[in-house]
């Protein structure tokens, strides 16, 4: 049997009584902000829904006028394809970016060759003081760097 027994003595009440924790005012304030962000959550859903419904709208129409794609092994292939193609190209972006870094004021390119997954570039530099920091520069970043001759030129080189 349940009587008055099982009734905590001491304790907080979320509700309008007299030692509630917060006052009727403030759950209604709260809910009201609980549900503008429901209604938020709902609107996005809806627009989200309709973005997927177009974009699906637009692959269906390729898939018709171009019927080779519709065969999803045929549609990996081409993928995997210019994935290797992109990766080729993104490493050779990023070298030049580096090499870009040991241009240095002053310094000149005489050459730059990329061939297949070779790279080999060669800098005229204004001074000695240059060709030390662009040296540097070149071994910091792992480039196989060397000087040639006596003049102030520098050969860097490597593989992608």
């Amino acid at each position: 049997e349940f009587n008055d027994g099982f009734k905590p003595s001491k304790g907080k009440s979320f509700g309008a009584g007299l030692s509630s924790v917060i006052t009727e005012k403030d759950s209604w304030i709260t809910g009201g902000i609980f549900l503008v962000f429901a209604l938020m959550f709902a609107a996005e859903g809806f627009r989200y829904k309709r973005a997927i419904n177009s974009m699906q709208q637009k692959v269906n129409i390729l898939l018709s006028e171009y019927p080779s794609l519709q065969s999803r092994y045929a549609r990996e292939n081409i993928s995997k394809k210019y994935k290797k193609i992109d990766k080729e190209e993104r490493r050779k972006r990023e070298v030049l970016k580096s090499l870009s870094r040991l241009m240095l004021p002053g310094v000149e390119l005489e050459t730059l060759h990329m061939e297949g997954r070779k790279y080999s570039t060669t800098l005229k530099c204004p001074d000695e003081k240059t060709v030390t920091r662009v040296l540097a520069l070149a071994k910091e970043k792992k480039f196989k760097a060397s000087r040639i001759g006596s003049d102030n030129i520098v050969k860097v080189g490597g593989s992608l």
